[in-house]
């Protein structure tokens, strides 16, 4: 995927400039007039999404803004759970990125391949719809915890645990041996030949 231009929006001038730095310094573009954006990033404490363009917001506390946002952030947040839903924003369908797979993520925590079914547990079910959402590139253990549901217990090796319990799910039910270690980054969906 090619790096984003992202539109910062927000009060707070030295925050916006943190994240402006972060986000260089990770490969996005801030849009300027030079750049046009294609996302915004937008504090909704202070500011409205964009109608027309995908966006992240974060928020202190609980906005009335966050309805056009794909994902909202509280902080303090994380930089690589933020630079992980950017790099997400607007991926296509998890139907569409596993054509080879046939993996379809259905109602119910139920997951099907090759015509059989599978019903995982939420926080499972979460992790696997980020990774195929990544459409093969890494995905970091923080913003694997963050996709869980809320009601998934944060322990230290939360992410670890819920992935290897999916991957000897995947395997006992389908076969398949796709989901690998990052070593130092988190976990990435891998096609099999």
């Amino acid at each position: 995927m090619s790096a984003r231009t992202v539109l910062l929006a927000g009060n707070d001038a030295g925050y916006l400039r943190m994240l402006a730095y972060e986000l260089t310094r990770a490969g996005f573009t801030v849009a300027d007039d030079s750049a046009a954006p294609d996302c915004a990033l937008v504090d909704l404490d202070s500011a409205a999404p964009p109608p027309d363009l995908p966006a992240i917001g974060y928020t202190r506390n609980a906005s009335p803004n966050t309805a056009s946002c794909a994902r909202v952030l509280t902080r303090p947040f994380a930089i690589p759970i933020l630079l992980d839903a950017l790099r997400g924003l607007g991926s296509p369908d998890p139907q569409q990125v596993n054509r080879t797979q046939q993996i379809v993520l259905g109602d119910a925590h139920t997951v099907t391949h090759c015509g059989r079914s599978l019903t995982l547990m939420p926080a499972e079910y979460a992790v696997l719809a980020c990774l195929l959402r990544a459409g093969g590139e890494p995905v970091s253990r923080a913003a694997l915890i963050a996709a869980m549901p809320s009601g998934s217990t944060p322990t230290s090796n939360l992410a670890e645990v819920t992935v290897c319990a999916l991957r000897r799910k995947l395997e006992t039910a389908f076969g398949l041996r796709t989901i690998r270690t990052v070593r130092g980054v988190g976990y990435r969906w891998e096609e099999q030949a």
